[in-house]
């Protein structure tokens, strides 16, 4: 009641608006500053990129000079090189040219001595020593040639472990079963290649089995259905011509899957649905389209489709042994078409023989026998019934991909064991080969071409008539040995003579050799080089090589080419990123900042542009916005936030002095007997309340400046929060708001009742504890209290407004109570308007001056009477 009547509505609820209202222009401020930053930070790394493409096309640029003059450089570095060891050669020619003179004199005295002592030699005898020479070297070469071949017959002996003869019987021998070796190898030959044609037969068909194998395995294993990949293609080409899903268009067999439990029936199963399993399902909403793609495309396979036209009636029953309760349905939009058509049309009893057969309409037997009909029976034996590779149902592929997994491992192991088997045949083969070989050696050769002891000996008789010769002929040895040392000194001359003449040939050919290079790289020196380019360039020559000569300039030429072309690449590599990270950053801000589209471009080229503004915004534009933005924070905050934070905290001592005019007027009417009510105003914040008090003096806690701006910052979002909640139109936050900001709910108000010597006699929270007169009572003198507070201008003791009407006014009140509260109103000047039972007139006859009855009959009709009062003192005088 003080509350709503007593007190106005705070001035925090004004001040909170007008916060709102000029947090605006702080928010566009940060949001310049944030706007600016990000600009700033976007721009950034623009500054170490311009120096990467500066660097890298400076780089560019200087390797492209060296690849256009490196050729010319190169060409003045040979030049230069080539006449440098010419006149160091052309120095050396006549010290050469007199080393062959000084070589040809020693040759030509050498040579004159050898022929004296050769004809002095060969006077002796008569001119028999050359006959018994000449034989000792020719039985010499028959020793070294039928030694030769008697190694040949050792080794070709060797292959089968045998021994060489040592006489011509066991020669004779050795021929003969060398020979039977021959006839049986060539017997057994035509039954050895045949197992080898076998074995590889057999490992090429499963090597080409496996590669099906494996391809199949590749290509279930980028996709889940088992359907065959030909039918897959087809229903892809459908899809693409309709834009249908997949999904939309399923072939059975992807919509059916063998249950777990019935696992050993999938062989069989599989036989009588497969055909089912590739057909493709086409609702009947998309029949028309499908129909129409089918017959325009050419499908490369054979395709059968069903229109699906989906039905609401029950599936039909089938049997316990029924194929159809061994298959599980995928769910989905087909699945009560599916279980209704399997039913219809696959309800096949699964029996263990063909014995059963006959006891069902239609069945399938574990070895695969299907009956159609009474007539028709069919068994498809083409594979295996448990060869998973034509096995097409399945929600998805993992068994058959296992199941192919299982049968390439099997595959790997046999082609494993037939490649050994033909290895060891293979090196059987070598062997005999290498034997035959060996053999036909043998067969080749006469005893008489490996009897080493026979030429040995007539060896022998040649060297032992020399010997008697030179026996019979003792000048021959100093004669002989004069020749030898002859020989030696002329072999000595010549070999200078040829060294000599060798090196002045090479010599001369190294002179024309560079002459021909300076007439060539005379012809290759182009146009002038520039400076620069020429230090640079020789500076990588050097590096290449510490002392250029005309034999290693070339590689030299190419380490420099290289290095050269690397640098090149490397800084066009370096520049390309630079170019392109400048492009993309400049893309990205003129996207967000398109009024900057008129200085710059999404261009590297304008990277230095970029950089101008980038400097002007850090060196004005950003400490502009922030000094701004700082100044209107510390302004905001200390004013309007401030403001609010006093308000808040000084409403409490407003109210007081509110609620004091009050208490003067309340003691002049007496609460009760020898008893006076006093309003007692005390702190009663909410936590809430608390809480936002304490984030207001947050913000305001102290000014910032330029050292804590980050601090301040964090305290600027911490009052944006703030403001948005307090600006907010949400209704949890507009209860908030009045929670925070209505500083009468800040307050509690306690009626203290004094007795004549000031003391508190009783304390009054609420009306509780009270009885129903007490109660009313303590409404009364509040509600007095309140009205004349509002009513009553300051100062008056008469309100504006007097009259006050109350309802079922003291109807639990006693006469007592009832007169004192009447005396309050009547005290504060109030003009009172009672609704109140008849009982009370004797009551309120002294402060009333007129009555109206009211009353209703039979609750339907309301009758009101006026009762007119008379003063009878006044009638009596």
């Amino acid at each position: 009641m003080f509350r709503d009547f007593m007190l106005d509505e705070p001035t925090t609820f004004a001040l909170a608006n007008r916060a709102v209202e000029q947090f605006q222009d702080l928010r566009e401020a940060h949001r310049v500053v944030v706007d600016a930053r990000e600009q700033v930070d976007m721009l950034s790394p623009l500054t170490e990129l311009a120096q990467t493409r500066s660097r890298s096309l400076t780089v560019v640029q200087q390797t492209e000079q060296e690849q256009l003059h490196v050729d010319t450089v190169y060409g003045q570095r040979l030049l230069a090189i080539l006449h440098r060891e010419v006149q160091a050669l052309t120095a050396r020619s006549p010290l050469l040219a007199q080393a062959v003179a000084d070589a040809q004199r020693d040759a030509d005295s050498t040579d004159r001595a050898r022929i004296d002592a050769k004809v002095a030699v060969d006077g002796v005898g008569g001119g028999r020593l050359a006959v018994l020479t000449a034989r000792r070297d020719e039985y010499t070469t028959t020793v070294e040639r039928v030694r030769r071949r008697r190694e040949q017959i050792a080794a070709a002996v060797r292959t089968w472990h045998g021994e060489v003869p040592t006489t011509a019987e066991e020669f004779s021998r050795l021929v003969g079963q060398v020979d039977s070796l021959v006839a049986d190898t060539a017997g057994s030959h035509e039954d050895r290649r045949a197992e080898q044609y076998d074995l590889s037969g057999r490992r090429s068909t499963a090597r080409s089995l496996r590669t099906e194998l494996e391809a199949d395995r590749a290509a279930l294993a980028s996709r889940r259905s088992n359907i065959d990949p030909v039918l897959l293609r087809a229903r892809e080409t459908i899809c693409t011509a309709t834009g249908l899903t997949e999904d939309r268009l399923p072939f059975g067999g992807e919509l059916l899957e063998v249950l777990p439990s019935e696992a050993a029936w999938s062989g069989p199963i599989e036989r009588v649905l497969g055909g089912f399993g590739r057909t493709l399902l086409v609702p009947d909403e998309h029949y028309r389209t499908v129909a129409d793609a089918v017959d325009a495309a050419h499908l490369g396979a054979r395709l059968v489709y069903l229109r699906v036209r989906t039905t609401s009636a029950a599936p039909k029953r089938t049997g316990a042994a029924s194929l159809v309760r061994k298959v599980d349905v995928a769910p989905g939009p087909l699945r009560e078409w599916l279980n209704a058509h399997l039913a219809e049309s696959f309800d096949y009893a699964c029996v263990e023989s063909a014995a059963d057969l006959a006891a069902q309409s239609r069945a399938v037997t574990r070895a695969g026998q299907v009956k159609h009909s009474a007539q028709r029976h069919e068994k498809d034996d083409r594979r295996v019934i448990d060869d998973r590779s034509r096995w097409v149902l399945g929600f998805d592929n993992e068994a058959k991909i296992a199941d192919l997994r299982r049968r390439i491992a099997e595959l790997d192991a046999q082609i494993a064991g037939w490649t050994a088997q033909l290895e060891v045949i293979d090196a059987n083969e070598q062997d005999r080969n290498t034997q035959l070989r060996a053999a036909q050696t043998v067969l080749d050769s006469q005893w008489v071409e490996i009897d080493v002891a026979s030429a040995e000996d007539e060896l022998a008789g040649v060297v032992a008539q020399l010997a008697r010769w030179e026996q019979d002929n003792p000048e021959h040895a100093a004669l002989s040995l004069r020749l030898a040392e002859a020989e030696r000194a002329a072999k000595a001359a010549a070999d200078s003579l040829s060294a000599a003449s060798a090196t002045q040939a090479q010599h001369l050919g190294e002179i024309e050799r560079r002459q021909a290079g300076i007439s060539e790289a005379e012809q290759a020196v182009g146009a002038e080089v520039p400076d620069e380019v020429r230090t640079r360039v020789e500076a990588r020559f050097s590096a290449a090589r510490r002392r250029l000569t005309s034999e290693n300039i070339d590689s030299a030429r190419t380490a420099v080419d290289r290095a050269i072309h690397q640098e090149n690449k490397s800084a066009q590599t370096e520049l390309s990123a630079a170019q392109t990270a400048i492009t993309r950053i400049l893309t990205a801000y003129l996207a967000r900042w398109e009024a900057r589209g008129s200085d710059l471009r999404a261009d590297a080229e304008y990277v230095d542009d970029a950089l101008a503004v980038l400097a002007r915004l850090r060196s004005d534009g950003l400490p502009r916005y922030e000094n701004r933005f700082f100044d209107l924070l510390n302004d905001q905050s200390a004013r309007n936030i401030g403001e609010i934070a006093r308000a808040i905290r000084k409403a409490p001592v407003d109210i007081r002095a509110r609620i004091e005019p009050v208490n003067t007027s309340l003691r002049h009417s007496p609460f009760d007997t020898d008893r006076w009510l006093t309003i007692s105003v005390r702190e009663n914040r909410s936590a809430v309340a608390a809480e936002f008090l304490g984030d207001l003096s947050a913000v305001t806690g102290q000014s910032w400046t330029d050292a804590d701006r980050g601090a301040a910052e964090d305290r600027f979002l911490r009052m944006s929060q703030l403001l948005d909640r307090l600006g907010s139109r949400e209704p949890a936050d507009q209860r908030w708001q009045r929670q925070v900001l209505d500083t009468r709910l800040h307050v509690k108000f306690i009626g203290v009742e004094f007795d004549a010597d000031d003391e508190p006699t009783n304390y009054h929270n609420s009306s509780a504890g009270l009885s129903g007169g007490q109660a009313q009572k303590l409404v009364f003198f509040c509600l007095a209290a309140a009205l004349r507070y509002q009513l009553a201008p300051d100062g008056s003791g008469v309100p504006r407004y007097g009259t006050v009407i109350l309802d079922e006014a003291f109807d639990r009140a006693d006469a007592a109570l009832t007169r004192r509260a009447l005396d309050v109103f009547t005290q504060f000047g109030f003009h009172l308007v009672l609704a109140t039972p008849l009982k009370l007139l004797q009551t309120l006859e002294d402060y009333i001056g007129g009555t109206a009855t009211i009353s209703i009959r039979d609750n339907r009709q309301s009758n009101i009477n006026l009762v007119e009062w008379t003063d009878l003192a006044e009638e009596t005088a």
